[in-house]
């Protein structure tokens, strides 16, 4: 299978290459192109439903490119699509960690993660994870963080954009244009009028020569070795056999969040735990052992075992519960009558590789 070239460098790229040339004038520069091509696919009926820094390519000419449409998708009534999506935690909505029917995909959803890239190019890190968040929210407004350089329209559309419920965002990208007062340009027109304000810098030799961490992808402990940091969903409608089979997806949206003993940031849901787990010190650290609270979905009647011992724990309005855990192996089991599923996970110690 072949594929169009595009010169320059990945927008995660750019990011730690040269992150003294991004600021507000550069984002305003380069959302016009985006609004464009994403209007595109939602005026076609699709959905992109896997925008990220990853995927958003800055060439040569300081045009972006909307890149990998592997997620892409029918927004409405195609029910037999069984496209498999990759859920990058801080990016992807709520309502992508639903069955279809729950809650409604649509043009917001891919705004959410548009506004997720914009929140990790203005603070370095992406937004707390939307599953933690709509049990705990624990996300600062931009408005009210103020980081310096940027205008409060800006900020004001960013925040809109990651509204958790879906009904509370911009509908279109018409409508989030119209927040940060820029056009939803056409790609053509552009190429000739684009203004190159900074020289692209030359790429890197060798990319993988100077790891960074990924907070945008790795909102999970990456010692639980059986829970990948991108979540893998197949969003369709079950037929009426499978619904109790369903239950699985509790496992597959389970998101474990380091905490550090009476010290946590709002912004640490989304990061490492390297990044998340300061050592105060060494006897602050040995004062109580390290915790990670798993989350899971649940639905009222289930009953959740640990290691075979029955959990009294109930699932939130929003469907979710939690179990706080120390270091250890652990086998999660859910039953739902004569239904059973079940997940081993490992923990190991906060901030350990």
């Amino acid at each position: 299978m072949g594929t169009l070239y595009y010169s320059g460098m990945t927008l995660k790229e750019w990011q730690v290459t040269s992150p003294d040339s991004i600021d507000e004038s550069w984002i305003r520069r380069l959302l016009p192109p985006l609004f464009g091509a994403i209007n595109t696919i939602h005026t076609a009926g699709y959905l992109h439903r896997d925008i990220s820094l990853d995927n958003i390519q800055i060439q040569e000419n300081q045009l972006p490119v909307l890149l990998d449409f592997g997620s892409a998708r029918k927004e409405i009534g195609n029910l037999s699509d069984e496209t498999e999506i990759m859920l990058k935690p801080g990016f992807a909505p709520i309502e992508q960690y639903s069955e279809e029917g729950e809650v409604e995909q649509g043009p917001w959803t891919d705004i959410y993660a548009l506004g997720a890239v914009l929140h990790n190019l203005i603070t370095g890190h992406a937004p707390p994870v939307s599953v933690v968040r709509c049990i705990e929210d624990n996300y600062q407004p931009l408005v009210e963080r103020k980081p310096a350089g940027y205008s409060l329209p800006l900020l004001h559309a960013i925040d809109c954009a990651l509204a958790m419920k879906p009904g509370d965002r911009p509908q279109s990208i018409d409508a989030f244009a119209s927040l940060i007062d820029l056009p939803v340009s056409d790609v053509e027109a552009l190429v000739t009028t684009f203004p190159v304000a900074v020289e692209a810098p030359a790429p890197a030799p060798e990319p993988v020569a100077a790891p960074v961490p990924e907070p945008q992808v790795m909102a999970v402990n990456h010692a639980a070795a059986a829970i990948e940091p991108v979540t893998p969903r197949n969003v369709r409608r079950l037929s009426p056999g499978l619904v109790a089979a369903a239950a699985i997806a509790i496992l597959a949206v389970v998101v474990v969040v380091w905490k550090t003993n009476r010290h946590s940031e709002t912004a640490s849901i989304a990061a490492t735990p390297s990044a998340s787990a300061p050592v105060a010190s060494q006897s602050a650290a040995a004062s109580a052992p390290g915790m990670a609270t798993v989350y899971l979905r649940l639905q009222e009647g289930e009953k959740v075992l640990l290691n075979g011992e029955a959990k009294d724990v109930k699932p939130t309005s929003s469907g979710f519960a939690s179990l706080n855990l120390a270091a250890g192996s652990y086998r999660i089991e859910v039953q739902n009558g004569s239904q059973v599923m079940s997940q081993s996970l490992t923990i190991d110690k906060p901030g350990d590789a």
